[in-house]
């Protein structure tokens, strides 16, 4: 099932980047250093994530070690300025799904973007399910 959901995550940019012939100015790869970055939840359970620092490389976040995360699938979208990934997650409590989308703004120091994060604690005893949107600005290369 996790297969199918990345396969049509990735069939979806495809498809709407046919859509628009315009290339940003920015690339992939100044998607990359240590981020402030400041979530909203806009829907869901999971609650809040508040202030986070994260690094980010090539558009895909990285999060602590210790969560057991695997980087399960990376696009990017010439026409958006956007990094789309997916990170799998098992550190033995929480089982985690984090469909990340990142977004170069005109400022290469500032990123924006959204977060859908699916979540499953004690192997499904308690599940969330969130969408936050994020503002990121670099702290450091």
């Amino acid at each position: 099932m996790m297969r199918l959901l990345i396969c049509l995550l990735f069939f979806a940019i495809s498809c709407n980047a046919a859509s628009n012939d315009t290339f940003c100015a920015s690339s992939q790869a100044e998607q990359t250093g240590f981020y402030t970055m400041v979530t909203q939840e806009k829907s869901g359970d999971c609650g809040s994530l508040g202030t986070l620092q994260v690094s980010i490389e090539d558009g895909a976040v990285s999060i602590d070690e210790s969560f057991g995360c695997s980087l399960e699938g990376l696009a990017w979208s010439e026409q958006a300025c956007t990094t789309l990934s997916v990170l799998v997650c098992d550190d033995g409590t929480w089982e985690m799904i984090l469909d990340w989308e990142v977004s170069s703004l005109e400022d290469p120091n500032k990123l924006s973007g959204v977060l859908i994060a699916n979540m499953a604690k004690w192997g499904g005893l308690y599940t969330c399910s969130s969408e936050y949107t994020f503002q990121a600005t670099k702290t450091q290369q």
